[in-house]
Formats: structure tokens, sequence, C-alpha cells
């Protein structure tokens, strides 16, 4: 699963709790965005049956909520394969509801988003500067204030990646795995962080995780694969990497792989 897929998943898997929380236009706005990015991405068959769920999902708590049917008396339908037509029904209800005024709730939603943002700028600033204590403070504080949101966890694990902190990394992928333990793209992440810090098992088990959960992303495989080079296992290197060349026969760095492998087997 791609960075953008996660983004579109972990919107449209929060449509349901923002709805129950009374903000509904906050809702409304992560079902648009959520649907945008993942029409603009190619999905794979086990991807499209998991967002087809968050969808049925978010479709059924917005129609079932009372403010949308006493206010705006729009009724949203959905079945898969027609996302493009709901996307439109969604737009067509977002423009009405952005009409009214926000609450007080949808507000704080707005500010705290932003101030996230703020946040996560200020991090990559203190990391680039190489203010590694104030960057690590920072990090904690940001962890604790939105300790329920696995996407910015996933943000603070990259941006300590990038700085070349594998362990710093880790620690807060595992917060977010922790709240999202079925995302296919924070599994991976972890197993490619546990195979940089040499913690093979881990690394196995997470990328074995990710395999369950999207069998037909051949950069799982890969990575998988990746990992047992590392290990020097070639037998399961072998199998990896023709795994994820069966899916995807013109994937060049598994074809690289493979060769290198097909030496030592």
């Amino acid at each position: 699963m791609s960075k953008e897929l996660f983004e579109a998943r972990k919107k449209l898997s929060s449509v349901s709790s923002l709805a129950k929380q009374g903000k509904l236009t906050n809702a409304v706005q992560c079902f648009h965005r959520g649907l945008q990015i993942m029409l603009a991405e190619s999905l794979l068959k086990s991807e499209k049956s998991e967002f087809a769920r968050f969808i049925e999902a978010g479709v059924r708590e917005i129609n079932n909520n009372k403010q949308m049917r006493e206010q705006f008396q729009i009724s949203l339908s959905y079945a898969p394969g027609h996302e493009s037509l709901l996307l439109d029904s969604v737009r067509a209800l977002l423009e009405a509801m952005e009409q009214s005024a926000l609450s007080e709730a949808e507000q704080a939603f707005k500010a705290r988003e932003t101030q996230k943002k703020a946040d996560l700028e200020r991090l990559a600033g203190e990391l680039a500067a190489k203010n590694m204590e104030s960057a690590r403070s920072l990090a904690e504080s940001m962890a604790a204030d939105y300790s329920d949101d696995a996407g910015l966890l996933v943000d603070i694990s990259e941006a300590f990646e990038h700085a070349g902190l594998n362990d710093e990394a880790i620690i807060y992928m595992e917060k977010a795995r922790k709240l999202d333990p079925d995302a296919a793209y924070i599994l991976n992440k972890l197993g490619i962080l546990h195979r940089r810090g040499k913690n093979m098992e881990e690394a196995e088990k997470m990328f074995t995780a990710a395999e369950r959960h999207t069998p037909d992303d051949p950069y799982i495989h890969f990575n998988k694969g990746r990992l047992y080079v590392d290990w020097q296992k070639w037998k399961q290197a072998e199998t990896s990497a023709c795994a994820a060349l069966a899916l995807f026969p013109e994937f060049g760095e598994a074809k690289k792989m493979a060769a290198y492998i097909a030496k030592r087997v």
C-alpha cells in the first residue's frame, strides 16, 4: 500500500468516529478527500475489498446521522465499482454543508489539524538542524497530544527515518501499529525499519503480516526478499522474488534481485 492510499484509508476510516463526535462537516470532508485520493491511485484486488468496507461504513454512518437527515435531506448510495458517482454526491453534500457555519467542535478540529501540520514542520526543522534533544522532546509531546492519530505517528516515524534515526522511527511506527494493527503500509514500513536495524526475526514477522493483509502487493514480497538476501536465506529470498515478479513481471529491481539470488541458490 502506497503512502497516498494509507492516507486515503486513514481519512475514510475516520468518518464514523468524527460523525459520532458531532463533527459532521469534518466527517464529510474526510470522506470526500479519502475518495479523491483513492480514485487517483491504482488499487490491488485486496485493497479494493478493504476500501469498499470503509466506504460502506462511511455511507451508513453519514446517512444515519440525525443532523444529516434533518438538515440536508440528502441520502448517499454506494455500489462497489461506482466510487466516482459517490464522489459526485459527496461533493454536492459538502458544498451544501460548507454554506453553513462550522460548529464549535468542527472549528476545534480544524485548529487541531492546522496545529499538527505546524508541529510536523517544526519537527522536520529541528531534525534538519541536528537539534536532536529538541526533536525528541517535541515528538514525545506530539505523540501524547495526538495519541489517537495513527497517521500522525507514521509522519513522526518517517521524519526520524529521513533523518537517519532508525531506532526512533521504529518507536513511533510501533505506536501507530497499536492503533491500526491491520494497516499493510505500517506493517511493511516496520519490516523495512527492522531490517535496517538487523532485527531479522521481527522484520520477517512484519512482512508476513503485511502479506496476509495485502497478498497481491509485489513491493511487500520484494521487501521481504531484501530481508532474506541480507539474512542470506537464499531459498526464501528466491520465493519472495518470484512472488513479486509473478504479480509485477516488469518490476526491474525484483528482476535484479532474482538474478543476484540465482547465483547463490
